[in-house]
């Protein structure tokens, strides 16, 4: 890190902690959202507001998603997914659902198992120059449209175009059904300009992805040369468990104070590749900032992840 960017960092960290709503955040998390900006101090400000606000706002989204729980581990069964760097410094995320009757599908809870992988990796010391995102719809249909959450859209489309800390290339949807126009419609209209302007989309059996992401980039499932999907899955699965959630299973506000108890506490001592820091920042991150100034839950939370 030379010393232009370390002088930012230290100017982003003051900032920060004289916000009194934000939880502590930790250096490589401040470092990765001025990297996103391109080191604009105050855009890289303006974008953790919306990511603290959107996580205090939206707890449905950002709390009961342990990875060993029954409705995430019900949604790994029908996605695939994969976050990976390429030789010149691209990070592509894959998502592909597989749910050919479409009968399995939750938004709900494939939001929340996308939320938690993305905030997995964001955890990692990785920075790329571009991210590739590539969702493969292949087995979307009419069913998509009556679980569609429009309130919960709205609120995924102003988190992703707006608070998640990556440098968003391009966006390619793949294996695009007749249908495409209609699901389009109902995101269209919560996008930005500028995120719109970047997306692309896919007919099955075509070659057009190759276009703009290179066959040695991509799993052998998409017609590259890479590891399949499934191998991509599984070592996503296992950076998640290696950072695994405490599980908020009851919070609800009773006359402004929260009544709470945990599902899980992961047994750290079991787990020599657990990274303790990152499992101790990822619960201040995700839980503290629900709560903003309430000290006595905040040290509750502590306690726990130190038994």
């Amino acid at each position: 890190m030379n010393s232009e960017i370390q002088k930012q960092l230290t100017l982003f960290s003051e900032w920060v902690r004289n916000q009194p709503q934000f939880p502590e955040i930790p250096e490589k998390l401040l470092h990765r959202f001025l990297h996103s900006c391109y080191y604009d101090l105050d855009n890289a400000k303006s974008a953790l507001e919306l990511f603290v606000s959107i996580r205090n706002e939206t707890p449905e989204l950002f709390t009961n998603r342990d990875p060993l729980s029954p409705s995430i581990q019900e949604t790994m069964k029908i996605v695939k997914m994969a976050v990976y760097e390429t030789t010149d410094k691209k990070h592509i995320w894959i998502w592909q659902v597989n749910d050919p009757g479409f009968d399995r599908f939750e938004t709900l809870h494939d939001s929340r198992l996308f939320l938690l992988t993305a905030d997995t990796w964001f955890l990692t010391d990785r920075l790329a120059d571009d991210d590739i995102v590539i969702v493969d719809v292949k087995d979307f249909n009419y069913k998509f449209i009556t679980k569609y959450n429009s309130i919960l859209g709205k609120t995924i489309s102003k988190y992703q175009g707006g608070a998640m800390p990556m440098r968003l290339k391009q966006i390619h949807v793949i294996n695009t059904p007749l249908i495409v126009d209609k699901i389009y419609s109902l995101f269209k209209p919560l996008l930005k300009s500028d995120v719109k302007e970047k997306i692309h989309f896919h007919t099955p059996n075509s070659n057009t992805l190759f276009d703009y992401v290179h066959k040695d980039d991509l799993p052998k499932d998409l017609g590259g040369i890479r590891d399949s999907l499934d191998i991509y899955t599984k070592k996503m699965k296992e950076m998640m468990l290696t950072k695994r959630y405490v599980s908020l299973t009851d919070m609800k506000l009773d006359k402004a104070m929260f009544d709470h108890r945990f599902s899980r506490v992961v047994d750290m001592k079991k787990n020599p590749d657990c990274n303790y820091e990152d499992y101790e920042v990822i619960i201040k991150v995700v839980l503290r900032c629900r709560i903003g100034k309430n000290r006595m839950y905040e040290k509750s939370v502590e306690r726990s992840v130190k038994m």
